[in-house]
């Protein structure tokens, strides 16, 4: 009995040396490893076969997702980093927004934290009767896990040129501010946001401006 309690005990000690984070890259590879530090591009992270080996790095945008041993962590008072690596990028498609009536758009995250991003978008749109180049920046706040986002922030757009109907009046900017939505953005592939906003049409041929709300809908791929 004293016999097993032993082997018991030893194996309890053991496990606890080797607990590991669990790396799921996207193309399906595990890499059992302990991570070190996670910055705004690289993953550092050593073997958990060769602790004592060189530290190695892996891009973010190549990882799904990351499983923490969190009782390791706290055991090693870095248990608040999280379990997610969030993609910098997005390719979508719009309904409504500074967008006009449809626009396709590529968006990237220029600055974060684990809980706050900020990120610019930069596409193209039309209304039936003009087309624009359309922009924005906002700020996300991670107000669930992993992948919800709380979205605010401004866009605007400047009109390209008159297009089907070049006999009517047509605005030359855009701005919708504020812009408060919902941005879902997971570890890989599906990509949607929407939001409210107020719609600014600023300055036609007889210098006049428009204000009504709008709800606007973006469905993408990131990465």
């Amino acid at each position: 009995m004293r016999f097993l309690s032993l082997i018991l005990t030893l194996f309890i000690c053991y496990s606890g040396i080797q607990a590991q984070d669990i790396i799921h890259k996207k193309d399906e590879r595990i890499i059992a490893a302990k991570v070190l530090k996670i910055d705004t591009m690289f993953i550092y992270y050593k073997e958990i076969t060769d602790l004592k080996g060189p530290t190695l790095t892996i891009l973010k945008t190549d990882v799904s997702f990351i499983k923490f041993d969190y009782s390791y962590k706290q055991q090693n008072a870095v248990k608040n980093k999280i379990d997610y690596v969030r993609p910098k990028n997005a390719v979508a498609v719009g309904l409504g927004g500074t967008g006009a009536m449809f626009s396709i758009y590529y968006d990237r995250a220029i600055f974060e934290t684990p809980s706050f991003f900020v990120s610019g978008r930069l596409g193209f749109g039309s209304w039936l009767s003009q087309t624009n180049i359309n922009a924005h920046l906002t700020g996300n706040y991670n107000f669930g896990k992993h992948h919800n986002y709380l979205e605010f922030g401004v866009s605007g757009a400047v009109s390209l040129n008159e297009w089907n109907n070049p006999n009517e009046v047509y605005y030359k900017y855009y701005i919708s501010a504020p812009l408060l939505g919902y941005r879902l953005q997971p570890s890989y592939n599906f990509f949607m946001r929407t939001y409210a906003t107020a719609f600014i049409m600023v300055q036609n041929s007889q210098n006049q401006t428009n204000v009504f709300p709008m709800i606007a809908v973006d469905i993408g791929y990131c990465f």
